[in-house]
């Protein structure tokens, strides 16, 4: 399946903005409740409902 060439520049831009805001690489994940970063080596899906 092709991507088109906008897709692909928009997607490249969020990366660059990720990477320099956040120092995210391309592929890591991370999780954001209401603005605060939640630590996925700690919570659970269950543990979630407690915060």
């Amino acid at each position: 399946m092709l991507v088109n060439l906008e897709m692909r520049k928009e997607i490249k831009e969020n990366q660059k903005h990720l990477h320099e805001t956040l120092e995210l690489q391309p592929g890591e994940a991370h999780l954001f409740l209401n603005g605060l970063p939640v630590d996925l080596d700690f919570h659970d899906s269950f543990s979630l409902l407690l915060l």
